[in-house]
């Protein structure tokens, strides 16, 4: 694709030339298709996706000839899906006029690469999207709505512009043979109507502005002035050019649709010019009941008086580009009600400026960050309402030196007055010694006032911006204070270039006082910029600092401001050349880049949250507000009413049930109670919800976050509450607890820590009397134990954890004495803790040792010789318990339905897992490692565990067994070899089982490796021996 440049400063002709070639070759794109892509297009990775970063970047009319030519190279193809949703953000980035003609061709570009079925319907869908208006109230404070409310117009404005600009271009389809661009006016007519319609509150002027002054002569015919909403036929003699490139048809609908906008648009100007009378009639009868006018009502009424003016100047501007007769009103401002001397519609000349150079800047961007910044810059304390006129006139008289000798008297009153401005620290403070020091207008006293406010103490940097809020007030009443401060200042600031070791608190001191006079206007531009240009020049060690904190002072202010927004720029963009020519150091570029983005800080996307439906809101106020024992039955019964076929409701079930934070702590136990009765109707979901507490539980344990110490708390005592309905095994507890006092790789346990402990404490208090009864009291008893030891190997615990431990060891065992000593425990666990390995380790293979037809006990191993008969007897029967329960174990998982023969076989998939593997390899190293370090747990080098390391070292290895026939195996059947410390045992699997295809697929690629590496060994020898015989 090849078109002519156009330039920001080019001629109608020029533009139109530009769109006529760019709408030629889309319509072709449109009719014919897309031109076949060339095989030799590049589809790496790399280079496709620094396309796109480079896309994203903003100024793109700088880039606009490199993205060309790598568009024309790549292969984007696959990459559509990321680059079209963010097609939107980046062109509303880009609010220039040029930057807005580079995207037009960029999207061109693509429309011809892929064509309008594979790219440009979509994008024109995305940005549809994107330019539709706000659905729902944004829900937060006043200031942000209307912030929220200022960046989505400001959005809107830019979109408008350019989707205008496509449509003129042919990139909208399809299209008509008879009237080629049909279908995107109707397109553009649909948006803009959906938008302007629904704006009740008029924020969407500065579009309608936009496009009326960049595509009005386009859109609209040339009319005669007429009434607003006057029919087409009755406006006059208006002969739309054959050569027009909008049909007479759509000029007269988008007429009309702006003129119906207009019409509205003076309908609220008109209320608000009647309701600004009325506050000012108020205003009037109040100070004549009162004697004054309050702040509040003084506020509202400037601020109302502010939205006015501003909605008519839009009015006006929007009446002369439609041709249609303006709306004449007076404005409130050039009426002010006096009465004895007070002007209510008075403000400040500072504020003035402020305000209108605010609303004219065209970027909709305040220079100020936000609301209480520009009230403290702009809205000065006007002296007329607090001292009388004859006193302030005669400040703005020049030096008389005849009356300087009467004015030492004022000086020795006027010395408590200026000890107080190290003490100011707040904007009333300001205002308040300004009405005082109005009343010493001599030119005596301004000397003495000059000398002291150029007087900052040092490390007082905060003074500064209240000494130069006091300098503005009284500026309209003693100009030359002004005059000789910004001298002052600006002498200091040229002498202290040449002595670059000046104290660097006297200088920034300088940067700072020049950059707060400069904020309030005080400053002419000439002086500042003078001072950017000498730092530029310069740019050495002591410059760069000064620059960094002058542009971190007012550069956002100058940048901002419609006046000098254009040197700033200047300004900026050669501190970025020089910063990228220059090899600074860390610190020097850390300072020049948040100086820059202080400056112009970058945007960030809105972020978008989710709105919860009605059906899920109300889910919401159930468990979290209404989830009580009382209303349970209730609420079982609404939440079991639900539709649980749709997946979204599920997934918020799910969230809820998994939460138990966000209900309340007394209605954990609620919560569990009502998963225990949706498991006779949603089994699987509730086995789902079982998984995921215990899956957080051991999360938790590997991270040590504190802010997520309420959720581990909650998630612990939910266990507990789950085990009291009987919906997890009491294995399950056991192990959670064994798991809290064991140290794991993969679990940090720091020293000092002692969130396991209150989460022990918090399981124990919850579920631990259940296990007082026979099967489970003595492994009760053997992990409190263990937990007495865990907690003697840390420090003093604090207060509130020593207390929650010895209520939970009361509560379980109220008649039992705590073991003494450190000693006496680890004689205990020398003989408890190798049973509680063994019984771990084994719990993998268990199963596959019952297929063989001998049933496993801890006690029936050879390894069982060095744990004591009582013990092995204790567990033997602890076992003998589980196994009759199974049939109880049974209905936790699948409640209601019955027990097949299949559930008693083996599963060797699951039990040979990648999981169990892992596991088994972590306990192995765990208890090496313990056995071969010094004794943590355990005390004394004579353990069970040292003795079965000597043991195992010392042993003999039994010769190989001689080799056994081979059997033949089914080929429906793979055999595998179970290793056991008794012998080797073969098992018959399937072959279609997974374990099975895996091992087959292993072999396989193994004999292809070992064919493969034999060819590389052959053809070596051959190559080896060809080179010897030559």
């Amino acid at each position: 694709m090849s078109v002519g440049p156009i330039s920001e400063t080019g001629g109608p002709e020029n533009r139109e030339k530009w769109r006529t070639d760019l709408r030629d070759v889309n319509v072709r794109v449109w009719l014919e298709g897309p031109a076949p892509a060339p095989t030799s297009l590049d589809s790496s990775l790399r280079r496709n996706s620094a396309f796109i970063k480079r896309l994203k970047q903003p100024n793109l009319s700088e880039s606009k000839a490199q993205i060309l030519q790598e568009l024309a190279c790549l292969n984007l193809r696959k990459y559509l899906d990321e680059l079209v949703p963010s097609l939107p953000e980046i062109l509303w980035r880009n609010t220039s006029l040029k930057d807005r003609y580079a995207a037009v061709e960029i999207l061109s570009a693509l429309h011809v690469k892929f064509g309008g079925d594979e790219f440009t319907k979509p994008f024109m869908s995305a940005l549809a999207q994107e330019l539709v208006p706000a659905a729902t109230v944004f829900e937060g404070s006043a200031e942000q709505a209307q912030k929220e409310e200022a960046n989505r117009t400001a959005r809107h404005r830019t979109l408008a512009r350019i989707v205008t600009e496509l449509v003129l271009v042919g990139f909208v389809g399809p299209l008509d043979k008879q009237d080629v661009l049909r279908h995107g006016l109707e397109w553009l007519f649909g948006i803009l109507r959906s938008l302007l319609a629904q704006d009740r509150d008029h924020i969407y002027t500065s579009l309608v502005q936009g496009l009326l002054r960049s595509y009005g002569s386009i859109l609209l015919a040339s009319v005669p002035e007429h009434e607003a909403g006057q029919p087409w036929m009755t406006v006059g003699d208006s002969s739309p050019s054959p050569t027009a490139l909008v049909s007479e048809e759509w000029q007269t609908k988008f007429r009309r649709l702006f003129e119906t906008y207009y019409v509205t648009l003076t309908r609220h100007a008109s209320r608000l010019h009647a309701s600004l009378q009325k506050q000012a009639q108020r205003n009037r009868d109040a100070y004549i009941r009162h004697g004054e006018v309050f702040e509040d009502r003084q506020a509202k009424f400037e601020r109302q008086a502010k939205e006015t003016k501003t909605l008519m100047e839009s009015t006006q501007a929007i009446s002369v580009m439609l041709q249609v007769h303006g709306l004449d009103l007076p404005d409130p401002q050039n009426e002010p009600v006096q009465k004895q001397g007070l002007l209510l519609g008075a403000k400040s000349t500072l504020a003035e400026m402020s305000a209108r150079t605010e609303q004219e800047f065209a970027s909709g961007k305040s220079p100020w960050e936000d609301e209480e910044t520009r009230n403290f810059y702009t809205d000065v304390c006007d002296l007329r309402a607090h001292v009388p006129p004859s006193l302030l006139a005669g400040g703005a008289q020049g030096d008389d030196p005849k009356k300087a000798s009467t004015e030492t008297e004022e000086l020795s009153s006027l010395t408590s007055l200026l000890d107080r401005l190290p003490l100011l620290g707040n904007r009333e403070m300001v205002d308040q010694l300004a009405i005082e020091l109005a009343f010493y207008t001599k030119p005596a006293t301004r000397k003495r006032l000059v000398e002291r406010l150029l007087s900052v103490p040092k490390q007082r940097w905060d003074l500064v911006p209240y000494y130069a809020r006091l300098i503005a007030t009284l500026h309209p009443y003693m100009p030359l204070l002004v005059d000789s401060v910004v001298e002052q200042v600006d002498q200091r600031l040229r002498r202290m270039s040449l002595r670059s070791k000046m104290d660097a608190q006297t200088r920034g001191q300088a940067i700072v006082y020049l950059g707060e006079l400069t904020k309030f206007g005080l400053v002419p531009e000439h002086i500042v910029f003078h001072m950017f240009s000498r730092l530029l020049d310069d740019f050495g060690r002591v410059s760069l600092e000064m620059l960094a904190l002058l542009l971190e002072t007012c550069g956002r202010y100058l940048y901002r401001m419609p006046a000098t927004n254009a040197p700033m720029q200047n300004v900026l963009d050669q501190m970025r050349r020089k910063r990228a020519a220059h090899h600074l150091e860390e610190h020097h570029g850390l300072l020049l880049d948040n100086a820059y983005f202080k400056c112009v800080p970058p945007e960030y996307p809105v972020v978008v949250h989710r709105t919860l439906s009605i059906k899920e809101q109300f889910v919401v106020h159930l468990f979290e507000e209404k989830l009580t024992e009382m209303k349970m039955d209730r609420i079982s019964q609404l939440v079991r009413a639900l539709d649980w076929q749709d997946a979204s409701m599920e997934d918020l079930l799910f969230d809820m049930f998994t939460s138990p934070w966000r209900v309340r702590y007394e209605g954990v136990r609620v919560l569990a109670d009502l998963l225990r009765v949706l498991h006779s109707w949603h089994a699987p979901f509730v086995v789902r919800v079982l998984d995921r507490v215990v899956e957080g539980i051991d999360t938790d344990l590997s991270r040590t976050d504190y802010m997520a110490g309420q959720q581990r708390v909650a998630r612990v005592r939910y266990l507990g509450e789950l085990f009291q309905c009987q919906l997890i095994p009491p294995e399950a507890v056991l192990d959670q607890l064994w798991r809290l006092v064991v140290r794991r790789v993969h679990r940090p346990d720091r020293y000092d820590d002692f969130t396991r402990v209150r989460l022990v404490c918090t399981l124990l208090q919850t579920c631990g009397e259940a296990f007082s009864a026979h099967p489970w009291r003595k492994r009760m008893d053997d992990f409190l134990a263990a937990f007495q030891y865990y907690l003697l190997a840390k420090p003093m615990p604090p207060v509130d954890v020593a207390y929650q431990v010895e209520q939970t060891l009361d509560q379980l065992r109220p008649r039992r004495s705590r073991h003494p000593s450190k000693a006496a425990l680890a004689q205990r666990l020398d003989k408890i803790l190798p049973l509680f390995y063994q019984r771990d380790l084994t719990s993998i293979v268990a199963g596959l040792v019952k297929t063989g037809g001998t049933e496993h006990r801890p006690g029936n191993d050879e390894s069982d010789s060095e744990i004591p008969r009582d013990l092995r007897d204790e567990w033997a029967s602890s076992g003998d318990e589980s196994d009759s329960q199974d049939g109880t174990d049974s209905l936790y998982a699948s409640e209601g339905e019955p027990a097949s023969a299949s559930d008693n076989e083996l599963d060797p998939e699951a039990a040979l897992d990648e999981q169990a593997d892992d596991e088994l390899e972590h306990e192995l190293a765990l208890l090496m490692a313990e056995a071969n370090a010094a004794p943590g747990w355990l005390s004394g080098g004579g353990s069970t565990l040292e003795r079965t390391r000597q043991a195992l070292s010392g042993a003999s290895v039994p010769p190989r067994p001689p080799p056994a026939a081979p059997t033949v195996s089914s080929p429906d059947f793979m055999t595998f070899s179970l290793l056991s410390r008794k012998a080797t045992k073969e098992i018959q699997v399937p072959a279609a089982a997974s374990i099975s295809v895996r091992a087959r697929q292993q072999q396989e690629q193994e004999a292809a490796e070992r064919q493969q590496l034999k060819a590389y060994v052959l053809a070596y020898r051959d190559r080896e021996e060809g080179s010897r015989a030559t």
